[in-house]
């Protein structure tokens, strides 16, 4: 019955449209018999007429051609008159016994041999009258019509649907192939039948819409998945196409050139504001060769990478395309270049005191100095100079303990009186200077390592009095409350474009702080040991007003 549901449509159609044929034809054939029929009794009423006034004998004149009058008496059952022919008589005369004592009632109506018959019985003739008409052309027509037509019809309907039905599965072939086509695609599946009707039809595309919107959602996840994990590397990626048109732009890359996806993507590659990375570009284009170049962005190095990248994963034979990968190797590049500008600077500060030392040991060797106070002197000027390169490498190995986070004896040190032996110790240089020290630190245990916490102070408070005045001032002050210890002096100060360089190994400011003695290493010491304890430093400092160095205790 499912398989045939889409037949009721013409079938419904013929059925109706035969139906309203039929009651059409039947209408105009039950008014015409009626019109028929209402003659017949205006003749009877006519006939009757005449028999009471002038008797039946009289019935010729009033008769026409098409209409024939038979009367037969009901008790001797003989024909008493017929205007056409009195021995064909119909049997129908000699079966209304029962009528006998009726008046003027109508016996029957019927049709027989294209003639309309009416039987009447009159009680005045004591007989039955029959009136009956030729029927005209017309109404035989109209008679018939009713039983052939309907006939003709109904079988023309039939021809209709089943020819309709033929070809309309015929028309449903080519969609039948596709969707099955389309079905196996989809599905997978080539074993699946499907019917050449538009309910099996209308089935298998449901299947096939259920199918994608699972492949969909499939879809969907992984590219969440694939976002996800774009999104979540540290290097930027971008992906540009054949079109030179952007298909791919994560996160990162949206954070790099501060421009957001979707402001990227089918967008030329010429919306990155970035010349050397636009040139790189057009290099790999024109050479189809894979390369990469440092490039600054904003205040950052970045390592890009140009390359050549297949894009048959996004639409068959597509043309190559192109991948920037840019890494952030800004520490690393900085890292590179710090290193490299301290070994210059290591042979350079090493080079100075050995060049002195070697030199006046070899003017004694050669007798250029001969003399007691000549060689006194000279050995005098050897022994700073070799304690000078000695501090140097024992700065250089501090420092260098501290970036390896090498373990060390950790003590619970007052903070007060760690102060206060490093004030006493450096008191003849506050002497020679004639600087005040005023301390305001209430007691305060800090866990470290007595070496480092010596480093860390020692060479904060002898900066505050190397690079303060004469009758100068240090104020050393702790806020328990915030664990802040500041070292104030009322020296020569930093200036503004400097400040930021002062903890980087040897590096100097001006010539007179070149001119006092030093390793260039102090405050490097300072900073990784800070690092290394997890405080935190920062600096203040106007010149010819004073420095403050402040230090945040965890």
């Amino acid at each position: 019955m499912k398989k045939n549901k889409y037949t009721i449509v013409p079938i419904s159609f013929s059925i109706i449209s035969f139906i309203i044929l039929l009651t059409s034809l039947l209408s105009g054939y039950f008014v015409s018999k009626n019109e028929i029929f209402k003659e017949i009794d205006g003749i009877y009423t006519q006939i009757c007429n005449v028999i009471e006034e002038e008797g039946y004998t009289k019935l010729d004149k009033y008769i026409d051609e098409k209409t024939r009058i038979t009367l037969i008496d009901i008790d001797t059952k003989n024909c008493v008159f017929d205007n056409k022919d009195s021995e064909n008589i119909d049997g129908d005369f000699y079966s209304f016994e029962s009528l006998k004592n009726k008046k003027n009632i109508e016996f029957s109506g019927y049709f027989n041999q294209n003639v309309a018959s009416k039987i009447y019985l009159n009680t005045f003739s004591t007989s039955l009258i029959r009136v009956q008409v030729k029927l005209n052309f017309s109404f035989n027509a109209l008679y018939y019509s009713t039983i052939i037509v309907p006939s003709v019809y109904l079988l023309f309907c039939v021809i209709f649907v089943l020819i309709s039905t033929y070809f309309y599965k015929k028309s449903l072939d080519p969609l039948k192939h596709q969707i099955k086509k389309f079905y196996t695609i989809v599905t997978k599946d080539n074993d699946e039948k499907i019917e050449n009707n538009p309910l099996s039809l209308s089935q298998s595309i449901r299947k096939i819409r259920k199918n994608i919107e699972v492949v969909l959602q499939e879809n969907e996840k992984f590219q969440s998945q694939i976002n996800f994990i774009l999104d979540s590397i540290e290097q930027g990626l971008i992906v540009i196409n054949s079109d030179n048109k952007i298909i791919m732009f994560n996160k990162k890359s949206s954070q790099i050139f501060n421009i957001s996806k979707e402001d990227t993507i089918d967008k030329l590659y010429t919306i990155i504001d970035n010349i050397e990375i636009l040139k790189l570009i057009k290099i790999v284009q024109r050479t189809m060769q894979n390369t990469s170049n440092y490039i600054n962005i904003g205040n950052k190095v970045f390592d890009v990478e140009v390359s050549l990248l297949s894009l048959n994963w996004t639409k068959k034979d597509e043309k190559p395309g192109l991948s920037i990968f840019l890494i952030d190797v800004t520490d690393e590049y900085n890292s590179r270049k710090m290193k490299e500008e301290f070994f210059a600077n290591v042979a350079h500060e090493i080079k100075s005191p050995l060049t002195t030392i070697i030199g006046y040991q070899e003017m004694i060797k050669d007798e250029i100095i001969t003399t007691k106070e000549e060689i006194s002197e000279a050995n005098e000027v050897t022994i700073k100079e070799a304690n000078r390169l000695k501090s140097i490498l024992n700065n250089m190995l501090g420092i260098s303990s501290i970036e390896r986070n090498e373990l060390r004896p950790i003590v619970k040190i007052n903070l007060k009186d760690g102060i206060n032996n490093i004030i006493e110790s450096e008191r003849l240089k506050l002497k020679l200077k004639n600087i005040i020290v005023y301390i305001n630190i209430e007691p305060y245990i800090v866990k470290m390592n007595e070496q480092d916490f010596d480093i860390l102070f020692r060479n904060l408070i002898e900066n505050a009095i190397k690079y303060n005045k004469n009758n100068g001032e240090i104020y050393i002050d702790f806020n328990i409350k915030e664990k802040k210890l500041s070292i104030k002096d009322t020296g020569i100060g930093i200036s503004k474009e400097h400040i930021n360089r002062i903890f980087e190994r040897f590096y100097r400011i001006n010539k007179a702080r070149s001119l006092k003695d030093g390793t260039g290493l102090g405050l490097a010491l300072v900073k990784h040991t800070c690092k290394y304890y997890n405080f935190e430093i920062n600096v203040d400092s106007r010149e010819n007003i004073g420095t403050t160095f402040t230090i945040y205790l965890k």
